[in-house]
């Protein structure tokens, strides 16, 4: 029997206008097995301004320990001076992270990525979720 060689794949995940590195999302497919992961960037995780970008739902993020965990977008930007933002730069970075954060699917699919359509689903709950939605609202009401 004549074993296929190992698809491995890793794209770094970067946000924003600077391309802060985020961390890596590897790939691989060996046979009939399919593994990812991701891990943070060293940088990231050094780095007390960066907050945490867990796909499991749950912030972990504090703003202070006057507000607790992040639990909304409206939260988020109505401490936007905390990040020496005012409200318009604010709804600027939103609509840059919503922006790249809505073509998830297609680049998923990519030859960077190299997902198949059927396996998307697994990952939907992650970026498809009701903050996105609360976001796109607010983005049409801006």
């Amino acid at each position: 029997m004549v074993l296929a060689a190992p698809v491995r794949q890793k794209v770094q995940v970067c946000i924003g206008k600077a391309g802060l590195a985020v961390g890596s999302l590897v790939y691989v497919r060996q046979g009939r097995r399919e593994n990812s992961a991701f891990a943070y960037d060293e940088g990231w995780l050094a780095d007390p301004e960066r907050f945490n970008v867990s796909a499991d739902r749950e912030s972990k993020t504090w703003l202070s320990e006057q507000d607790g965990p992040i639990t909304d977008v409206k939260m988020l930007l109505g401490r936007a001076s905390y990040f020496a933002l005012d409200g318009l730069q604010a709804l600027a970075v939103l609509a840059e992270v919503h922006s790249a954060v809505s073509n998830w699917r297609r680049l998923a699919v990519g030859p960077e990525v190299g997902l198949r359509p059927a396996e998307l689903d697994d990952f939907a709950p992650a970026f498809e979720h009701a903050q996105m939605d609360a976001v796109a609202a607010l983005l049409r009401g801006a």
